[in-house]
């Protein structure tokens, strides 16, 4: 008679942990029904020119973009988007795109993409994808007819069952699932300078500009190629730097040579290098007048030399 008690405590107590359990389970589903509801952002939007819109929503100023969001320019519309991962984008007029859970979807339209150093982007292109990293790329579509042009780095455009590497200086066009690379003879950069980026300290930029543009400061040159080698003597580093540059204007230009250097360094030597062999030049100081015509390397700036 003493083991009933005992047996009634042990069925009120299974009794209780299942309602709690009942309790916890129900409020673990609305927990999960109401972050369902919410959804995260993975970038933003910055209106450079109206008119942009975010679904049926105009934008001004900045606002968050979510998966799934649709953004399109008008007729004077342009916008820069960055994604959360590093990614920049330029986004043109009369442009319509959707941001995916990988990236982008260009529908129509043009866009020039920056990719971060720890970016990684899909851009999805209709049947065409491409994945930009850290590479620089413009792109257009119109209806079924693709164009890419890699302004730096490279990347693999596919297209159905093919694919093709395209590298910085190079154009694309995918058409039917057909990729068409070729070399690039001249690029209009439709950003307005839009993607322009201060001068960077370690690589040294060369600004080319038109014989019609004397007096302006041009725009920077893509790079091809930069390589650094150093040796040590005693207590001095020398350091020779080569740097190949791309020239997507196609006709002849002048180029103003820009490279910020360590306080005590020295430069000993500056050439060029052409189809025709090497032209060596001397360093000259700011003060000294130019000779027209003739490549030189002067130094600016207060820690200019004398000689």
């Amino acid at each position: 008679m003493r083991s009933a008690p005992s047996t009634l405590k042990k069925v009120a107590f299974a009794a209780l942990l299942l309602a709690a359990l009942f309790a916890l389970g129900a409020l673990l589903r609305h927990r999960s029904a109401e972050l369902a509801r919410i959804s995260s952002t993975v970038g933003e939007l910055q209106v450079i020119h109206a008119e942009l819109k975010i679904g049926p929503r105009e934008v001004r100023g900045l606002a968050r973009l979510a998966i799934g969001d649709a953004i399109a320019s008008g007729p004077d519309g342009r916008g820069r988007i960055r994604l959360d991962d590093g990614t920049r984008v330029v986004m043109d007029r009369a442009t319509r795109l959707r941001i995916t859970a990988g990236g982008l979807a260009l529908e129509t339209g043009r866009i020039f993409v920056l990719g971060g150093s720890a970016a990684r982007s899909e851009i999805a292109l209709g049947d065409a994808s491409t994945i930009v990293a850290a590479s620089t790329l413009a792109l257009e579509r119109e209806r079924d007819l693709v164009r890419l042009y890699c302004a730096n780095g490279e990347v693999i455009v596919r297209a159905r069952s093919q694919q093709q590497r395209l590298r910085s200086g190079e154009s694309a066009r995918v058409s039917g699932g057909s990729i068409q690379v070729a070399p690039e003879k001249a690029w209009n950069d439709w950003t307005g300078g839009m993607v322009g980026e201060r001068a960077r300290a370690s690589i040294g930029e060369l600004w080319g500009r038109s014989s019609e543009q004397q007096g302006e400061a041009g725009s920077p040159l893509t790079i091809r190629s930069h390589e650094v080698s150093a040796k040590l003597d005693g207590e001095q580093a020398h350091t020779r730097i080569e740097t190949s540059y791309f020239n997507v204007g196609g006709g002849a230009a002048d180029g103003d040579f820009r490279l910020a250097i360590p306080r005590g360094a020295l430069v000993s030597r500056f050439a060029l290098r052409r189809d025709a062999g090497v032209e060596e030049s001397n360093v000259f100081t700011s003060r000294e007048s130019p000779t027209p015509g003739v490549a030189r390397l002067e130094w600016a700036g207060e820690n200019a030399p004398d000689r």
